[in-house]
């Protein structure tokens, strides 16, 4: 009851304080208006029956704050509270601005609605050994020789793969493989990696600086951007599984198998095997007679002929499968936000503990410092909080660090705080002047 008296003592005074309601009072006195009532020195609002409190200006922030943080509530469940025993005209605009700069909601909320940005293919090219996708797979049962990882080479064009057995995942014997490859195939012109520790080392940028080979990464936690990699990681596992039920830790040794099973295997995106776009042959095996070998030779005559038409066919498939990905894709999927640099984001979290499923799904703030490409950003750590000091992140991982632009109803990112603020007070200002 003393806490209650209290409210109503201190919302009573403010009422009176506000130039607005005020007005209403003193037009109250003489005839009735919109549905206001005035008893025992408080405001009312007449709605349906229901006698809501007036909130004056001053307290709108208040009421609205300790309605929304009794749970974090949506908009609409803050607004149905609210609703219950007070009255502030354009309500839902002000929830929507108080809310969106909830630093509780930001960092811990998924985002909501259709996920930003649309697929951007990668450019195969129009021949093989252009373009490789390299990534690591484990760490696996370890043996007695020491291999713990594979380490995957798959050319964009043809799909062909290459499977080694490492021991470490460590730029030395990621080198020492490309050099291997070298000596039989050349170099390619670009290499697209994660940003594991083998790839971003100042040593393997150094090789690929040295050999002319374009490094790409791809951005933290959007594995869609080395597609083909992840693809053949999820086949790599089942069959190595299966191969080495008898004994797990001889894994190793199936693994040329494996690297023949999928370089021998009708491709959707290619409508052949790899092997075949690649030599012009299918793998020869051992069960294989000579009526192989003599269709072998001769479809191998019709690739020397018909290469170019071959591959200029594989080309237009790709572009095929690339295009109707990005249909199916794009449906789910909106515009992403621009970010630009100096605006203030919070990021998603992509490292979880065990036990970790109450952490705050966003890190924040962050301040992008750089675009790095379409829809990805390099951002750097403002203030003392969990997360990295610098990392990247693409648009659908992030999102802006409050600034809710009640005007055209979108979020949009901040300029700085007191950017923020300024144009909080002019739009105020505004309101009251009209």
């Amino acid at each position: 009851m003393s806490i209650k008296n209290a409210f109503l003592e201190k919302l009573s005074l403010a009422q009176q304080n506000d130039a607005h309601l005020k007005v209403i009072t003193e037009v109250l006195k003489i005839k009735p208006y919109k549905n206001f009532v005035f008893e025992k020195s408080l405001l009312y609002k007449d709605e349906d029956g229901t006698k809501l409190l007036v909130i004056p200006e001053k307290m709108e922030e208040e009421i609205i704050k300790l309605a929304h943080e009794n749970g974090h509530f949506s908009v609409r469940k803050t607004k149905e509270l609210v609703q219950r025993e007070y009255w502030i005209s354009g309500l839902e605009e002000k929830i929507k601005k108080i809310v969106s700069n909830c630093v509780p909601c930001i960092l811990a909320e998924r985002k909501s609605g259709k996920q930003e940005g649309f697929l951007n293919p990668i450019d195969k090219g129009d021949r093989p050994l252009q373009t490789y996708h390299v990534d690591h797979l484990g760490p696996l049962s370890q043996i007695k020789k020491g291999y713990k990882y594979i380490f995957a080479v798959i050319d964009a064009f043809t799909k062909f793969v290459w499977l080694y057995p490492t021991k470490t995942t460590n730029s030395e014997e990621v080198i020492r493989h490309l050099k291997d490859q070298q000596s039989i195939f050349g170099n390619p012109k670009t290499i697209i990696s994660d940003r594991g520790a083998a790839f971003t080392s100042a040593k393997f940028e150094e090789y690929c600086a040295e050999e002319k080979i374009k490094l790409v990464h791809i951005t933290t936690d959007v594995p869609r951007g080395n597609g083909q990699i992840e693809r053949v990681n999820r086949t790599i596992v089942p069959l190595l599984t299966k191969l080495s039920l008898d004994d797990s830790e001889k894994w190793y040794k199936h693994l040329r198998k494996v690297q023949e099973a999928l370089n021998s295997t009708y491709h959707r995106s290619i409508a052949r095997s790899p092997s075949e776009l690649f030599f012009g042959v299918t793998i020869r095996r051992t069960e294989d007679l000579k009526l192989k070998e003599m269709i072998e030779e001769e479809f191998v005559n019709q690739f020397i002929e018909d290469r170019q038409s071959l591959r200029e066919e594989a080309k237009r498939k790709i572009e095929e499968i690339q295009i109707e990905n990005c249909r199916t894709y794009n449906k789910k999927r909106k515009s992403s936000l621009k970010y630009q640099v100096g605006d203030l984001v919070a990021i998603k979290r992509t490292q979880f503990a065990p036990c970790s499923k109450l952490l705050p799904k966003f890190l924040g703030p962050y301040r992008v410092t750089n675009r790095t490409g379409i829809d990805r950003y390099e951002v750097e750590k403002i203030g003392n909080h969990e997360g990295p000091k610098n990392t990247t992140s693409s648009a659908d991982q992030m999102k802006p660090f409050g600034a809710y632009d009640g005007e055209d109803g979108r979020d949009v990112g901040w300029k700085g705080i007191a950017t923020r603020t300024r144009a909080a007070q002019a739009r105020t200002s505004e309101l009251r002047t009209n």
